[in-house]
């Protein structure tokens, strides 16, 4: 009761008791009493996904380009370049696609049949989410925003890995031939010549 792992039950007077009822009872109120003392706000996030405002998101994009590398955490993977972060400077969740490459697309799920949304799978696009899946879902990762599209998707770079390990993920895909870069970056020079 001390460390607040459990409660005292509550009974009425003519009920039987243990014996040792009343210190239970007054150590649950010293428990209660000390939390009181303190500030315990809810931990609040934000879902920039659930909640799409563009001008909001770009303000974002604004805030993390002055900032470099903003460290993340790949919460979901959608595909092979589209994937949910978690931004704990920020407290809150966005969506991210890689920029200047385009992966295929993978099988349906079943909500989308369900639906009648579902387009149907490209060639290696299931062997490119997984591979995204095994690579970067639940690990930190930093992201380089370049820009943000109509939907509020942030676009950019991806970063695993750190210190020597640390590696370019567009590039890591393009080599592994599980994503072609972007056809208009190519026509309009805008991009990386890594990959």
């Amino acid at each position: 009761i001390t460390e607040g792992l459990a409660n005292t039950q509550r009974h009425r007077d003519d009920d039987e008791k243990s014996i040792r009822y009343d210190e239970l009872v007054v150590a649950e109120e010293e428990l209660f009493t000390g939390v009181n003392e303190y500030d315990c706000s809810p931990f609040r996030l934000t879902d920039v996904y659930t909640t799409p405002h563009l001008p909001v998101t770009e303000c974002r994009l604004v805030h993390y380009n002055a900032a470099g590398q903003t460290k993340a955490i790949v919460d979901y993977v959608f595909n092979g370049s589209r994937v949910k972060l978690f931004v704990p400077s920020e407290n809150c969740f966005v969506m991210f696609a890689l920029g200047n490459i385009r992966c295929p697309q993978p099988s349906p799920n079943q909500a989308a049949i369900n639906r009648g949304q579902a387009r149907p799978a490209e060639p290696f696009g299931d062997a490119s989410k997984r591979h995204s899946r095994m690579t970067v879902q639940q690990r930190q990762v930093e992201i380089v925003c370049t820009g943000v599209t109509q939907g509020g998707v942030m676009t950019g770079d991806l970063f695993v890995g750190q210190g020597a390990q640390r590696r370019n993920y567009c590039a890591e895909l393009v080599a592994s031939g599980l994503a072609t870069v972007d056809q208009r970056k190519i026509d309009y020079g805008e991009a990386p010549q890594v990959l």
